[in-house]
């Protein structure tokens, strides 16, 4: 049931409508949104692919694109309801010891199942010593003796792991890449009339709620701030797709539907 619940500074609720009590709450409570005011808002699923209303086609862009990207890697190798019970198994919470839930690494892991690096009772059983001496390391220790199944698995691995050793935490390039042009693809796809229910099933769209809340604040001199966590390479194009036209996701103008 639609419910509001205030502690303290903070209200909750689990609803996006319930934006609109708020705002009517800060206006009788004579809380001034003003050009001294900062108003920061999650991209994410929440301005972005509203979660529970529409956030379903993230996660189907972004698991889309990690499935092309582990078929390219795997070539012949790849079965497609084989990489489904590997990601299932692996993109849980017994598993963030070795994943820390970041899908590059949730990635990697299904290459090397799916490889035939290694098997998931391999990698729970690392995931349950709290990761041992290193998820790579672990891995590459597997291969010393038999060697890589393929040259492709093993540039695969290398260069993630020099990524991974320079701090980055995107290392798995192909596969953001990928979920940046499956996102995309599913932003401002469809005409302005296509109704509110075909919006929320076929395209990414804009929370109405949020925008209007933004708006409203925006009027009153607000200074609007949206974050987002995910990486570069899953948000903006490359250049050369630029240079094609291709805009970054928060320039893509898509479909607003609320309630």
């Amino acid at each position: 049931p639609p419910a509001i619940e205030r502690e303290g500074d903070v209200t909750y609720a689990n609803r996006w409508a319930a934006l609109r009590t708020f705002a009517a709450a800060l206006d009788a409570e004579s809380f001034a949104v003003d050009a001294a005011t900062a108003v920061v808002i999650d991209l994410d699923k929440t301005l972005l692919g509203a979660r529970g209303r529409n956030d379903a086609l993230i996660d189907r862009a972004r698991l889309r694109a990690l499935r092309m990207s582990v078929a390219e890697l795997l070539g012949a190798r790849f079965d497609a309801a084989q990489f489904e019970h590997i990601y299932r198994a692996v993109d849980t919470p017994r598993f963030h010891p070795l994943t820390a839930d970041n899908q590059d690494y949730v990635g990697y892991l299904c290459v090397m199942v799916a490889g035939g690096v290694c098997t998931l009772s391999d990698l729970a059983a690392l995931a349950d010593s709290g990761g041992g001496g290193g998820l790579l390391r672990s891995v590459e220790e597997l291969c010393a003796a038999s060697g890589w199944p393929s040259r492709e698995i093993g540039e695969f691995h290398a260069s993630f792991a020099r990524a991974a050793a320079a701090g980055d935490p995107t290392p798995f390039k192909g596969f953001r890449r990928r979920e940046f042009a499956e996102t995309a693809a599913l932003m401002g796809r469809l005409p302005e009339d296509s109704g509110a229910e075909r919006a929320l099933r076929e395209a990414i769209v804009l929370t109405g709620e949020v925008w209007q809340a933004a708006e409203g604040w925006r009027a009153r001199g607000a200074l609007l701030f949206g974050l987002s966590d995910k990486p570069d390479e899953a948000a903006f194009p490359t250049p050369a797709d630029a240079a094609r036209g291709l805009l970054p996701l928060h320039r893509i103008r898509t479909l607003i539907v609320g309630e």
